[in-house]
This record gives structure tokens, sequence and C-alpha cells, in this order.
């Protein structure tokens, strides 16, 4: 993980916990609640593992990777992700789902 970009405030960012995860992903994804395996693999990608999961559709796999961006814009850490979408429909989503990374995407 990147170190964190010094603060206007000089306030540290917040630790990464589950409970703040899932306050991350209910406030910027509009989703209910997190479950179980997207706050596990969440914290194991920004820990720096590698990730391969497989599930069924619409089972929450992409709200793990806009977790870690969300994580890493809300801790004030700056880097590259790039994600490979591999249809038109997933990547319409993505759109839909955050429009804050809009103006990234191209």
């Amino acid at each position: 993980m990147s170190t964190p970009a010094p603060s206007i405030n000089n306030v540290a960012p917040p630790p990464v916990t589950c409970d703040w995860l899932e306050k991350l992903m209910i406030k910027h994804l509009d989703i209910p609640s997190s479950k179980d395996f997207q706050l596990k693999h969440t914290l194991d990608l920004i820990g720096g593992k590698d990730l391969f999961l497989v599930a069924a559709p619409s089972s929450g796999k992409t709200t793990i990777l806009m977790t870690v961006l969300l994580c890493v814009q809300a801790r004030g850490e700056s880097g590259i992700a790039l994600l490979v979408v591999p249809h038109d429909f997933g990547a319409e989503m993505m759109v839909c789902q955050i429009p804050i990374f809009v103006p990234y995407l191209i």
C-alpha cells in the first residue's frame, strides 16, 4: 500500500478496519450492507495480496475493486488503478454505480 499523502490539516488517515470499509461501501456504493467475503477480500487487496475470485454474476465482485479505490481516495493516498472490464455491461455498471470515478474513465 502506498504512503498516505500529507494532509492539509495534518490529520492521520483513518485506520482500515472492516467497520470503516463497510461504512465506506454503504455511503459511496449505494448498497444496504456489505458481505463478509467483500470485506475480507478488500482487506486482502489493500494488504497487497493477489486475489483470484470466482463468484456468480451480481454477487458483489466489482464492489471489492471499487472499495479498494474508495479506500485509497478516502485516506488521501495516491496511485494508479487499471481495471479491465471484459464486457460493456460491466463498464456501464461501474459508471452508473460510481459517479465519482466517471471523470477518470476512458
